[in-house]
């Protein structure tokens, strides 16, 4: 283990040997020690006897300076002929009561923590084994590693005097890191500790210390592994070789120093193949420069890897429920990996002067994603991806605390040393991006090539170097990206696209519903039950307007012979047919013992006739008109008129009268009336749009309290112009007892601001109240204001969502805020906030109906003065005035005692009262646990009119009812649970499947639905209920 330390001012590397009792320094490396022993010098003749036995002669000893870390103090070194520069011994160690703590890598100075360093030291002839000749192995190369020379032999290379015992696994051997390295991982454990307490950034940083040798400030630093070599299998084909492309004079001097950089770093090598491509230089988001390859022509004759890429929705499965995450990025992954000797000609390139090809994996080549993958995988395969998830050369460790983080990253760095691979740090950058104004004004075909460049854009770590299929719907597209000239600012698109390597495909509109559906959707989330169920048949959103289940301009019509042939196959229709053909009415008695329908023919005989086959009714319209013949349509097609003719496109959706109407101008079967208006009644798209026919109407609920600051109710009511002060909102509070209210103006609505008020204005001069009663707004359901509540014993109860009728009693005020700040308020509005005392103390010293006082003689027991008062003088109040303070205090008392009660009174009386008046409106069914039940969900989008939009939503299921007003219910789509008022619910009614069908095929009429009808039925309805709406 090695530190840092300064000795006789020179900064040094010294080596922790607590087998050593001396301190030693090397000769040469003070001033004027490298030849005879320095004046200043104690001369000596002791010998010391090495680990490895043998003895040396120790030429002299001084008293010198030393600093390690913050301590500093004066020992005594000897000078010896070493091959580190320091060593500190024991004497020194225990002259400081140091302590090393060799897991976590640090010396332990008092309270001090100094990092140590692992290295390698090699005394005397000992070295570290050779592995056999089939295992080459060099150590990284490092300005540093002076530790790791032996004299006499070669830099870079470590041999002993008799072979390895056993053969070695193939591994790289690192050497001791670079400073850069170090100081980059100590910076690294300073950035992503900072969230982190004392003891949790003293166990990151032990940990970094522990693998410091594998990570890479630096590129040259990087090493290679051996696990898995890359090939390039390209079959028969003949070698490819193309022109260099000319570059300008500032990017060719950077490139030929990158080549230059890379061929020191043993990343390209000389070649004489016969293969070439040319290399282009893209610059960095940083300013440099990046050297690319252009392998486009070498991959369309590579035999594809077909080893998978994991999934994203994957990863984001492994890591659910995890809190602490740790990513890591393998520095320059893909030159870590060796190719294969028969694939390095073919990665040959040229700028024009000389043929370089590269030792290791290069960037572009359309296999290298998937041979990465195969190696990190291999890599990482005794951890499972519940610890760790890994996409190429970003990894992610996971954990559910602290401690697991640690042990996980530390089991991922131990598997990365073992293979040789090595981390670097980088900055993930998201991206998002919507059209501008100016962009869309842009033609059609170049906001399309638009869409294209920032599609490739977002998607270029997963593109980039991969061969891939761009389709598309704009056949513009195919001939664009092949201009020969193009000018202006579509040139500079295609030039940025010329990195990637795509074919384009074009795709007509009606096949490319696929796309289309993401930017044609009627609907903006992800819970939508209509669009899902669209998309899993496979309708696009484009067949909306030719009709149910056809597409845009295929719709099919039913001919002669297929109609005829359905009438047929319906078991009444086929009765009706006998009769007419044969002209013979059937007596009474022989139908009488059938169902219904075949009743209602039968008494319409007159009406009924055959025409090329098919049978019709004649029909003529009540209050006269001309006649019609109307289709007998059979049970198998009643469920596709029904749509037609309520839902199709030029139908629109109408009630029950147009709906019965337009059916009878062209059909007719019995009871075709109560299933027009039963399909009406259940249609899912009418009922989400215009809302059930009768809602509910929950009779009222009161809260009656008997005490002042029992419960208080707050709200924010604004925004206001800004003031002059700064404010904005108005943040309210109410006592439900007294009515007592309190305004202030506030800059903003955040919950630090209602929070402080509410304590420093209110609670401090009225006391805590029992509970509190607010809506549902961010700033009141925060952690921050919920902490608040409960540090204080405060009741936090809430209104459910869009009903603040649950909050009245405070709603009301604000109306009456308003109001009395609309009359009082200049033109300007920006002094709003300077009338809210006398609007108050109006509001206080006021009647109110429900409890007969005023809200200052039930908060005081006794009336405040107003100006009235001030004119003509206040009445005498004989009770409490005068007299000492106790009799004053006893008097009050009793005061407010019967003010109290005769406030209890009034407000029982006045709440009986309300309650009558408000329940003779109350009506709605009976809903419970189990109920299929409509939504009421009222939303308000950016560039959706309000007008348009679907305010219900459902089926949503009645999960519990938590009182006789109040239900939990879990909403369509994701399951998502809410409490709801009942208000906002409303029976669900499905089409059941005889409904479906148009009835029973024995004849019997359509039953009503139930609660236990089947939903299967109702599920194929409703898909092109919704797919006509669009």
């Amino acid at each position: 283990m090695y530190l840092d330390c300064v000795v006789d001012g020179q900064p040094c590397s010294a080596l922790v040997d607590t087998g050593s009792t001396i301190c030693l320094l090397r000769k040469g490396l003070l001033p004027r020690t490298a030849g005879p022993l320095p004046e200043d010098w104690t001369p000596t003749n002791t010998e010391l006897l090495t680990v490895t036995g043998e003895r040396t002669v120790l030429p002299g000893k001084k008293l010198l300076s030393v600093v390690v870390g913050m301590s500093q103090t004066s020992h005594e070194f000897w000078l010896a002929d070493i091959r580190d520069e320091c060593i500190v011994g024991l004497d020194l160690l225990a002259h400081w009561g140091a302590r090393v703590d060799v897991p976590g890598a640090v010396l332990c100075l008092g309270n001090e923590t100094v990092p140590l360093r692992s290295g390698w030291s090699h005394h005397g002839e000992a070295a570290a084994p050779q592995p056999p000749p089939r295992h080459p192995c060099s150590p990284a190369p490092s300005r540093r590693s002076r530790a790791a020379e032996t004299k006499g032999e070669p830099r870079g290379s470590i041999a002993a005097q008799t072979s390895a015992s056993q053969p070695l696994s193939p591994h790289v051997l690192l050497a001791h890191p670079s400073p850069e390295t170090v100081a980059a991982v100590e910076e690294l454990g300073r950035q992503s500790g900072e969230h982190l307490s004392a003891p949790q950034q003293e166990q990151l940083q032990c940990l970094l210390r522990d693998f410091v040798d594998i990570f890479a400030a630096r590129e040259e630093d990087c090493t290679r592994t051996a696990l898995v070599q890359h090939h390039i299998d390209t079959g028969h084909a003949a070698p490819i070789r193309l022109c260099p492309h000319r570059l300008p004079l500032a990017k060719r001097q950077a490139a030929e120093e990158m080549i230059r950089d890379m061929a020191a770093n043993g990343i390209i090598e000389p070649s004489d193949s016969p293969w070439a491509a040319p290399m282009v230089m893209v610059r960095k988001k940083t300013g440099g420069w990046r050297p690319c390859v252009d392998f486009r022509r070498l991959n369309a004759v590579t035999r594809k890897d077909s080893y998978p890429l994991p999934r994203i929705d994957d990863a984001l499965d492994y890591v659910a429920g995890s809190c602490w995450f740790s990513s890591l990025d393998l520095r320059s992954g893909y030159w870590q990996l060796e190719l294969a000797s028969v694939a390095l000609p073919k990665t040959a390139f040229t700028i024009g002067q000389g043929l370089w090809q590269f030792k290791v994996m290069p960037f572009g080549l359309c296999t290298a994603p998937a041979t990465f993958e195969r190696l990190m995988e291999r890599v990482l395969k005794d951890i499972p991806r519940t610890r760790c998830v890994v996409y190429l050369d970003d990894l992610l460790v996971h954990a559910k605390d602290f401690d697991q983080a640690v042990h996980n990253l530390r089991e991922v760095l131990t598997a990365i040393r073992s293979a040789g691979g090595e981390t670097g740090e980088r900055v993930v950058a998201y991206y998002s991006c919507s059209l501008s104004r100016p962009e869309r004004n842009y033609c059609v075909t170049r906001r399309e090539l638009l869409a294209v460049l920032l599609a490739v854009r977002h998607f270029r770590p997963y593109l980039l170097g991969t061969r891939f299929t761009l389709r598309t719907d704009h056949a513009s597209l195919t001939w664009m990206l092949n201009f020969r000239q193009p000018e202006g600012q579509v040139a500079r698109w295609l030039e940025i696209l010329q990195e990637y390597d795509f074919e384009v495909q074009h795709r007509p509109g009606r096949q490319h519903a696929n796309a289309d559906a993401l930017s044609r959707r009627p609907c903006l989330t992800d819970e939508c039950r209509y669009c899902s169920r669209q998309e899993e048949r496979g309708l696009g959103p484009s067949s909306a307007s030719a009709g149910p289940g056809d597409s845009e301009g295929d719709v099919e019509p039913f001919t002669t012979e297929q109609l005829k042939q359905q009438q047929a196959n319906d078991r009444v229709l086929v009765k009706v047919r006998g009769w007419l053909e044969t002209q013979t009415r059937p007596d009474w008695p022989a139908v009488s013992s059938q169902g219904p329908e075949i009743k209602s023919l039968h008494s319409q005989w007159g009406s009924l006739e055959l025409h090329d086959g098919m049978i019709y009714r004649r029909w003529q319209a009540p209050g006269g008109g001309i006649d019609r013949l109307q289709l007998l349509v059979p049970h198998a097609l009643r469920s596709e008129v029904l749509r037609w003719v309520h839902g199709a496109a030029g139908s629109g959706h109408f009630g029950n009268a147009k709906t019965v109407r337009r059916l009878r101008q062209r059909f007719y079967w019995p009871g075709c009336r109560q299933d027009a208006e039963l399909h009406v009644h259940c249609c899912d798209v009418c009922t989400a749009q215009k809302g059930p026919s009768r809602r509910s109407h929950a009779p009222l609920q009161q809260y009656l309290v008997g005490a002042p600051m029992e419960r208080i109710g707050v709200d924010i009511l604004g925004p206001f112009p800004i003031t002059e002060a700064g404010n904005r909102f108005v943040l309210v509070a109410m006592d439900y007892f007294t009515k007592w209210p309190e305004a202030y103006a506030v800059p903003d609505q955040s919950a630090s601001t209602s929070a402080q008020r509410l304590v420093d204005e209110m609670f401090t001069r009225f006391g805590v109240p029992d509970e509190l009663h607010s809506d549902q707004g961010r700033n009141f359901e925060s952690r921050l204001f919920s902490e608040v509540c409960q540090r204080l014993g405060v009741k936090k109860t809430r209104t459910t969502p869009l009903h603040p009728q649950s909050d009245g009693l405070v709603e009301r005020f604000n109306r009456t805020l308003a109001t009395q700040l609309a009359i009082l308020t200049s033109q300007h509005q920006r002094d709003w906030d300077q009338h809210l005392p006398l609007v108050l103390w109006a509001y206080r010293t006021a009647v109110q109906e429900s409890s007969q006082c005023t809200p200052a003689a039930l908060m005081f027991g006794r009336e405040l003065r107003t100006p009235v008062d001030l004119v003509f003088g206040s009445p005498p109040e004989p009770e409490i005035a005068g007299g000492p303070e106790l009799d004053y205090f006893r008097r009050l008392k009793e005061r407010l005692s019967t003010v109290h009660q005769l406030a209890r009174e009034a407000l029982e009386e006045a709440g009986a009262r309300q309650k009558r008046a408000y329940d003779t409106r109350a009506h709605g069914p009976t809903l419970g646990p189990g109920d299929k039940v409509w939504v009421f969900c009222p939303q308000r989008k950016r560039g959706l009119s309000p007008k348009l939009t679907h305010h219900w939503q459902g089926p949503g299921e009645i999960l519990d009812q938590i009182s006789e007003v109040v239900f939990r219910v879990r909403m369509p789509g994701r399951g998502r649970r809410v409490v709801l008022h009942k208000d906002r619910l409303a029976p669900y009614h499905p089409l059941a499947p005889e409904q479906e069908t148009g009835g029973s095929q024995s004849g019997s009429p359509p039953s009503t639905p139930s609660a236990e009808t089947d939903n299967d039925g109702a599920f194929y309805y409703i898909e092109f209920a919704q797919l006509i709406r669009i």
